[in-house]
């Protein structure tokens, strides 16, 4: 999906602007209002050509190959949570063309109000329920996927080594989705302070 349409009207929206009590100008706005699109534009390539990929590859082990029932498992998280992080990217990007059109109907809102609005949208994506049951599916499908009875081919310590390697892999994907957080939360306060003022 492309976000093309989206800034055509975002470019109305802000033509239309009248002036505002706010310390931020109109085209400063609109180059971060750009900045995050290209963003978004980043990650919903790699989900909607990663996960696709990856949930069609744990599809055919699940389906094609004997698998022990508890490796079963494990690929059958790895698809719904391929699945379900793609579907969460894709309600995103729903729900953000859902409020460009509401704002360019009402003519109401400001492009800073519009603005902090896609900031707290992206925010609550990095964090919150979302953030934890994608987690969940896919650090519990690793986990049991890689777990299934020992053989010649998988020792104990290979199945040990496994479980590290998810637990800093699930670490790194809380830090970093907390760190991108935060950083969204500054803005967020940076946009709040700016109407006090």
């Amino acid at each position: 999906m492309t976000t093309d349409n989206g800034s055509d009207a975002l470019r109305e929206l802000w033509q239309r602007q009248s002036g505002s009590s706010f310390s931020m100008e109109p085209d400063e706005i609109q180059r971060r209002l750009s900045r995050l699109q290209a963003d978004l534009r980043d990650v919903q390539i790699v989900v909607y050509i990663l996960c696709p990929g990856l949930a069609i590859w744990f599809a055919y082990w699940l389906i094609f190959t004997t698998q022990p029932i508890i490796t079963r498992a494990g690929l059958l998280l790895l698809v719904l949570g391929m699945s379900f992080w793609a579907g969460q990217i894709w309600l995103y990007n729903r729900d953000r063309q859902k409020a460009l059109v509401n704002s360019d109907a009402a003519g109401q809102t400001s492009c800073l109000e519009f603005y902090r609005a896609e900031l707290v949208r992206q925010r609550d994506f990095y964090r919150g329920g979302w953030f934890w049951w994608r987690l969940l599916a896919l650090y519990s499908g690793l986990f049991l996927g890689g777990w299934g009875p020992l053989d010649h081919h998988a020792t104990l310590r290979s199945r040990v080594i496994n479980l590290i390697v998810v637990s800093i892999l699930a670490a790194l994907a809380v830090w970093l989705s907390y760190r991108k957080s935060r950083k969204i939360q500054r803005q967020i306060d940076t946009i709040e302070a700016m109407k006090v003022q």
